[in-house]
């Protein structure tokens, strides 16, 4: 607890004052504790001979109280507590106990005010201001945040240093975030809100395929390319060919399905992190031919940390946790009439399955990257020596109340 102190001395008596700069806990009047943010304890202790501090404990607590209750402080405990020797090392270092031995402490404690206004009122204030928002939703989402936001703070007794570094982290990240870099979805990502609003809109289940998250390296608008096409000009040492259908839940094809697919380089980097690699790099976009198939080839995707130079990367560090991703290729697919999916393939021999950074690992997403021997098969077109295959399938749910023959 930061503190500072104040002596007084007079007519044989000396008094300390030590007030408590952080949130403590107070107990009510019904003994249950309650944690109050950003209210002061502020301990006065008397010096002296014991009659003589009580009788001036009296007078000068009746005084403190009056003059901090005009500054709209209200005090619900005044306790005087039992006298006992002067035993502590700064009382000593500081010569409180130079006319006396006996202590009389008299402790004053706030009753949850903060300059005359109880937690809960100061909460429902904040509420009330929104009562004139005209958009019901926005109005619902503000209250809901205030209200937890509110609740944090005091569950935790938040520091006017604390809450500072917050702002400060915060500022740091609308900084560092660019058209390129998106560091707020990196903090809503390792702190798993982003899996948490997946799991609420998409986890009902259906027989759907399961969602995951956006990530922050997605770019709108990639290239066309036909199936079967590569989605890099390099395939390197270890290709991929991805093949697939889509399919609606009762297995029906779903023909012109959008496939758009994105993933990092060899290096570990996207395209949009690396300007040695051409901005439409390891980026594609397909349409399902008339069976719901489509096809594409690319390299293995490698694991990878998200970036951890900015502030999400310090709150990670200092948090003891690893930045890294396993393995795995992008997909959003999209259909008239079917609710959109985002996804991913991951790799069954990362080793970051089960720590992926921002807990986007779910087990029906993981796949057997198959190992192909040209001297055993024949690659197919487009790839020369060793390379790797995977097969998925996609289902889409139809939108409510849409039907097809």
């Amino acid at each position: 607890m930061g503190k500072f102190a104040q002596r007084f001395v007079s007519h044989g008596v000396a008094m300390r004052i030590v007030h408590g700069l952080k949130a403590i806990k107070v107990e009510h009047e019904n003994g249950q504790p309650l944690r109050i943010a950003g209210i002061q304890k502020t301990s006065v202790e008397f010096f002296g001979e014991e009659a003589v501090v009580r009788q001036a404990s009296q007078r000068v607590v009746s005084c403190l109280v009056a003059g901090l209750q005009l500054c709209g402080i209200e005090f619900s405990a005044v306790s005087a507590g039992k006298a006992h020797d002067d035993q502590d090392e700064e009382g000593r270092q500081s010569g409180w106990g130079e006319i006396g031995t006996s202590i009389v402490p008299v402790v004053l404690l706030t009753h949850a005010r903060c300059f005359g206004i109880v937690a809960d009122e100061l909460t429902a204030q904040a509420i009330d201001s929104l009562a004139g928002c005209p958009d019901a939703r926005l109005r619902e989402v503000l209250t809901s945040l205030i209200r937890n936001l509110h609740h944090f703070a005091v569950e935790t007794s938040l520091t006017e240093a604390e809450w500072l570094a917050g702002i400060h982290f915060l500022t740091d990240m609308g900084r560092i975030t660019s058209p390129h870099r998106q560091e707020f979805i990196l903090l809503s990502d390792t702190l798993g809100l982003s899996m948490l609003v997946d799991l609420i809109n998409h986890g009902a289940g259906g027989g759907a395929t399961e969602s995951t998250v956006l990530g922050p390296f997605y770019v709108p608008d990639s290239p066309w390319r036909a199936n079967g096409d590569a989605i890099t000009d390099d395939l390197g040492d270890n290709p991929l060919l991805v093949s697939g259908h889509v399919r609606d839940t009762i297995g029906r094809a779903i023909p012109d399905a959008v496939v758009d697919v994105w993933q990092n380089a060899t290096n570990r980097l996207y395209a949009v992190q690396d300007e040695h690699q051409s901005p439409d790099n390891l980026r594609g976009r397909f349409h399902t031919d008339s069976d719901g198939a489509f096809a594409f080839r690319t390299v293995r995707p490698v694991d990878y940390p998200i970036p951890d130079d900015g502030p999400v990367g310090h709150m990670l560090a200092v948090t003891g946790r690893h930045a890294w991703r396993p393995a795995h290729v992008h997909l959003i697919v999209a259909a008239n009439g079917h609710g959109k999916v985002t996804t991913h393939i991951f790799d069954s021999t990362s080793r970051y399955l089960d720590s992926d950074v921002v807990f986007g690992v779910k087990p029906s997403l993981v796949r057997t990257f198959v190992e192909h021997d040209p001297a055993v098969e024949p690659p197919p077109p487009g790839i020369a020596g060793r390379w790797c295959s995977v097969d998925i399938e996609i289902v889409l749910q139809p939108n409510a109340g849409e039907s097809r023959d």
